[in-house]
């Protein structure tokens, strides 16, 4: 099992419900910042283990990190409890100091640009993210009895499901910001222990080709021909490897090799704790233009008029975008709190996307005075639900629509 499912066993069921619990501020998209945490500190180890010094270190690192996140506690037992997450956090914060000084303070501004969430909120993710990470990595040295050069293989290994995992969008904020663009040409150097086995094994069979091939000792013609041919092939296979990420948007080779590079973020540690006003116009900027594209596509397929939610999704013939409003789902006045903990409306929306894995959604919140966080926070109260029931982040996303009805509509963007 790599890093990556690891991480997706641990942050499934009730673990998004404990975050909320833990956090002051709703705002933003939990699952997507502790997600796009997660694969940037992965990439960061990654790029570290290129270098046999710096993966020295790294082994030391994790190691004597493991030990103190394990004093604290079992990870899941922790979170449950206030003081326990506020010490995997901060544990978790010393972490990044130490092992991924360079991505502190861009590594915050990229994921609260990349997932709405406030500074503050995005530093203790950040925290708990490192703590999780160096938590599964100490287990894996202890239960596999890694040394330095098993631990460099095992995370060279996650270098093709890291791009293939990571959204395009994350992956197109996170290089540029945090000065990964080697990342995506980095080759595969094996280490000196797999290194050493794959020459005993050549020179092995070099020795068994003198004893049995002499068909071509001659002028050594054939020899070189087969150089040049797999020289040939090597190109051919890097040239289509380059073209198929290229054509997916994971590398943008006009930016990549651009003499001028995206400067990075920054943050202000004293004042982490505070959201910037040009942060917040942002988010009601990106919210505004969001709604209107959401009102244009609703426009743009009128709804068949009378048809329930699951009469439309069972429809093949009925197009795409239509929008429903959820108007059993109530809450508290100027708050993102639900009345009720579970919704028919919402348990029937969660059976037919649980049913039909073709069903991408768009959670629009409303607030009756036109608060826009409250109407996000709204939104991410339904999106949250969902995703306790197993339904997965990347086929929902929720919006502001500011003013309007006091619930929340649905909007189908793929059935």
């Amino acid at each position: 099992m790599n890093l990556f499912e690891s991480f997706d066993e641990i942050v499934s069921g009730d673990f998004y419900k404990q975050i909320e619990l833990n956090t002051e501020d709703q705002l933003g998209d939990f699952p997507a910042a502790l997600n796009g945490i997660f694969y940037t500190l992965v990439a960061g180890l990654i790029r570290r283990s290129n270098s046999d010094m710096s993966s020295s270190m790294l082994f030391n690192q994790i190691q004597e990190k493991y030990q103190k996140v394990s004093q604290i506690g079992e990870l899941s037992e922790q979170i449950e409890k206030k003081e326990g997450f506020q010490k995997i956090a901060a544990e978790g914060g010393r972490i990044i100091s130490q092992i991924f000084p360079a991505f502190k303070s861009p590594l915050v501004s990229m994921i609260s640009s990349y997932a709405n969430t406030s500074k503050n909120s995005t530093v203790l993710f950040s925290g708990l993210t490192a703590s999780i990470l160096i938590s599964l990595l100490g287990k894996k040295i202890k239960s596999d009895k890694f040394d330095k050069d098993d631990l460099v293989n095992f995370l060279k290994q996650h270098h093709e499901p890291l791009f293939a995992k990571a959204p395009a969008s994350l992956m197109e904020k996170m290089i540029p910001a945090l000065g990964l663009q080697e990342l995506s040409l980095m080759k595969y150097a094996p280490s000196k222990k797999t290194e050493s086995s794959s020459k005993n094994t050549e020179n092995k069979a070099v020795e068994e080709t003198k004893y049995t091939d002499h068909s071509h000792d001659s002028d050594g013609e054939s020899a070189v021909s087969k150089k040049v041919v797999i020289i040939g092939l090597i190109v051919v296979f890097l040239g289509v490897v380059g073209y198929l990420l290229y054509s997916k948007g994971i590398v943008n080779f006009d930016t990549l090799f651009s003499k001028s590079e995206t400067p990075a973020e920054t943050v202000d540690e004293d004042a982490v704790g505070e959201d910037s006003l040009a942060f917040q116009s942002s988010v009601d900027t990106s919210l505004l233009a969001t709604d209107t594209t959401a009102k244009a596509a609703v426009v743009a397929t009128p709804p068949a008029a009378g048809a329930g939610l699951k009469e439309y999704l069972q429809d093949p013939a009925a197009p795409a975008g239509k929008e429903f409003e959820l108007k059993s789902v109530k809450f508290a006045p100027n708050s993102s709190t639900l009345n009720e903990s579970t919704n028919p409306e919402v348990s029937e929306l969660s059976g037919l996307m649980q049913a039909n894995s073709g069903i991408d959604i768009k959670i629009i919140g409303y607030e009756e005075n036109g608060d826009a966080k409250i109407a996000l926070r709204r939104a991410f109260a339904i999106k949250r639900i969902l995703l306790a029931n197993g339904i997965k982040n990347i086929r929902m996303d929720a919006v502001s629509g500011g003013a309007g009805k006091f619930s929340p509509k649905v909007v189908v963007l793929r059935k």
